[in-house]
């Protein structure tokens, strides 16, 4: 028959047992029933366990798990158990659709069958001459017109089929493109024919095009982008007879140093066994296998072993050496480390980097130093691939990131402005405290010379004023004195407003009275003031009243940004339900004077969710100034209904009385709306009653 003609057809066919063998529905595997009896030859008699045969005779589909598998006419499936002269098992007979077999294993069977039938019942391997030449085009057409597993079936039987023999040399070229189109494809079944393919064309195995050398084409696979691809390329050269990989050596060994620094695992270690195939050796053979055993004292022993043999025998090993930096076992990653830390200068410049890369990449923080300390004598290696590995390791172990922050420091020491600011930025942002700490430290010990540098610092200096740690803001104070800025003195001297009290008074002994007398004096009078404040227990009457009065008027007059939240500080030593006049009477001119400074609603919520934070919440205190503003704004009538609704009882009891007393006076309309708002998503009974209360 022409195979043009039965090309249609046979797609369809394949496209059938392409749905049956996926997620194809009762309706395919029907349509499947009522074809097979024309695809098949039922004429095998069916031994069964016990003696004798079946009554009809049928076609053999499968023998596995001691069961064998056999259809019948009429898309039927028989099961018989192989187990002569044992318990005996069921035999089975059931319609294909009720059958509980992976129908892939069906589909599978039947396409090589079916790709025979339409060529006219001639198995391909026996084909040759003028037919096969437009027979081959055929099939790739075909191929690219089906799915993808009946693509993989047909670059199966056409790799089965080539060989040195009139009609095939003649269609390797069309044969070979037809594979590398292949390496190409959606499907992972059919780029790991076309690549299998290949690499027996490669090694001689399937005839190539004349006057070609095909070994070319491992260079290209094994630099393609895919990286099944280069594993799949491996995988089939380890496949090869010994002889057949030798004859590829010359080929292969600059490619297989190539794939052993990729990061693909899986390439790696096939890379890595080729190696070994090509290096050979009975003693590497055995380190291998022991690198990959289960238990980790063997593994630790095998290290060992290698540590013993020449630097081309551990070049060999190196990916498993890279796997065992990553060991669960501390011994087994102990004595990786011992293995590469005399060895790692005398790695080539690739072997380095990918070892460099693991080694900062490992959770493990000796083996992070070793690739510190190595890169901290030899600068010169780190470039941009090490500069990004070396970053991802300041979130890696936290007992190495001392060691790692000191390496990305210098290593942006001489950098441009804009690089070096951005590198700092992520040191000065990072969440370790001990990062932003190793930095400030080094801007005092070390400023930095270049003017252009000093002023892509300022801004992240400035912002450190306000870190969350207080001994790290008093850092970043010093940090800015050593680098010398303009008004140095005002800008530092912003921590005497500092919550914290050590802070304060550390800030003072930074101020320049010589440079600048005056900001100098004012600040140290500020300070002085601050003082007064803080000293409650002896402010209770007469003339230290006075003074503390006297003093809260100067503070909350100063131009700072941080007085509110200093008066907040000093607001939370107080307690809420104090009985003492004075402390009653403090309590009141903070508030006053926080009210005054905070010209924003969303200031003053913001200072008063500083106040519930831990470590010691004060939630009477932030919900009575949030209710000064909660009448007119909703923003601080819902910062109200926050809190009493917080499922931790956090202040709900005080934000219950807030609202209770609210809803006895005069509010805004704007915060009636957010009241009907709140009631249309029908809160909970009590919650209802206490919103009904602003309606009436």
């Amino acid at each position: 028959m022409n195979p043009r003609s039965a090309a249609s057809p046979l797609v369809a066919d394949l496209d059938l047992l392409e749905r049956v063998g996926g997620e194809g529905g009762l309706r395919d595997l029907t349509a499947l029933t009522i074809r097979i009896d024309a695809w098949l030859d039922f004429d095998r008699p069916i031994p069964l366990p016990e003696g004798g045969s079946w009554p009809e005779p049928g076609h053999l589909l499968r023998q596995a798990d001691r069961q064998t598998w056999w259809l019948l006419p009429g898309g039927r499936l028989l099961s018989v158990p192989e187990t002569p002269g044992g318990p005996l098992g069921p035999i089975d007979l059931v319609d294909l659709p009720e059958t509980g077999l992976d129908l892939e294993i069906l589909a599978a069977h039947l396409r090589p069958i079916l790709v025979t039938r339409h060529l006219g019942g001639r198995p391909l391997t026996e084909l040759s001459g003028a037919q096969v030449p437009p027979l081959v085009a055929d099939l790739l057409e075909t191929a690219w017109a089906c799915g993808p597993a009946g693509r993989e079936a047909i670059f199966r039987l056409l790799v089965g089929a080539m060989r040195e023999a009139p009609g095939w040399s003649e269609s390797t070229a069309r044969l070979k493109a037809g594979f590398e189109r292949g390496l190409s494809d959606r499907a992972r079944p059919v780029r790991a024919v076309a690549a299998h393919a290949l690499v027996q064309m490669a090694a001689g195995l399937i005839p190539a095009p004349p006057g070609a050398d095909p070994r070319r084409i491992l260079g290209v696979m094994l630099h393609m982008p895919r990286d099944d691809v280069k594993a799949d390329v491996l995988a089939a050269l380890l496949e090869l007879a010994p002889g057949r990989l030798d004859d590829l050596a010359e080929t292969l060994e600059p490619l297989l140093r190539e794939a052993s620094a990729l990061a693909d695992p899986e390439a790696r270690r096939l890379a890595g066994e080729l190696q070994l195939r090509l290096a050979g050796g009975a003693a590497v053979w055995s380190i291998a296998r022991e690198l990959g055993a289960g238990d980790p004292e063997l593994r630790r022993r095998a290290i060992e072993r290698l540590a013993a043999e020449p630097q081309q025998q551990v070049e060999l090993l190196l990916p498993n050496a890279l796997d065992a930096i990553a060991d669960p076992d501390p011994k087994v990653r102990g004595a990786a480390l011992a293995l590469l830390q005399p060895r790692l200068a005398d790695f080539d410049a690739e072997l380095r980097l990918r070892v460099l890369v693991t080694l900062l990449g490992s959770d493990d923080p000796r083996l992070v130093e070793l690739a510190v300390a190595f890169l901290s004598d030899q600068p010169e290696a780190l470039g941009d691939t090490l500069r990004e590995a070396l970053r991802g390791a300041l979130d890696g172990p936290p007992e190495a990131r001392h060691a790692v922050a000191r390496l990305w420091i210098e290593s942006h020491r001489e950098r441009a402005a804009g690089e070096l600011a951005e590198g700092y930025r992520v040191l000065l942002h990072h969440a370790d405290p001990v990062l932003r700490q190793t930095l400030l430290r080094d801007l005092v010990r070390r400023p930095p010379e270049r003017q252009t540098v000093r002023d892509a610092l300022f801004k992240l200096l400035v912002e450190r004023l306000q870190d969350e740690e207080s001994s790290l803001r008093l850092e970043a104070a010093r940090s800015i004195v050593a680098l010398g800025y303009p008004h140095a003195t005002e800008i530092v001297g912003q921590l005497v407003f500092d919550r914290d009290r050590y802070l304060r008074r550390a800030a003072g002994q930074l101020l320049d009275p010589v440079r600048e007398p005056r900001a100098a004096a004012a600040l140290r009078d500020a300070a002085a003031s601050i003082e007064t404040l803080f000293d409650l227990a002896s402010a209770g009457d007469g003339d230290a009243r006075q003074a503390w009065s006297l003093a809260l008027r100067d503070i909350s007059s100063h131009p700072s940004a941080r007085v509110p939240g200093l008066l907040a500080a000093l607001l939370a030593l107080i307690p809420a339900d104090t009985a003492d006049p004075f402390l009653r009477f403090a309590i009141d001119e903070l508030d006053a004077g926080i009210l005054r400074r905070t010209g924003d609603v969303e200031d003053l919520l913001a200072l008063c969710r500083r106040l519930i934070e831990p470590p010691d919440p004060q939630p009477e205190h932030a919900l009575r100034l949030a209710g000064t503003l909660a009448g007119e704004d909703p923003r601080a009538f819902d910062f109200l209904w926050t809190c009493y609704q917080d499922s931790r009882g956090q202040g709900t009891r005080a934000a219950e009385r807030a609202l209770a007393s609210l809803a006895s006076g005069r509010v805004s309309e704007p915060v009636l709306d957010e009241v009907r708002r709140l009631e249309a998503q029908s809160p909970g009974p009590a919650a209802a009653r206490l919103l009904a209360r602003f309606a009436g």
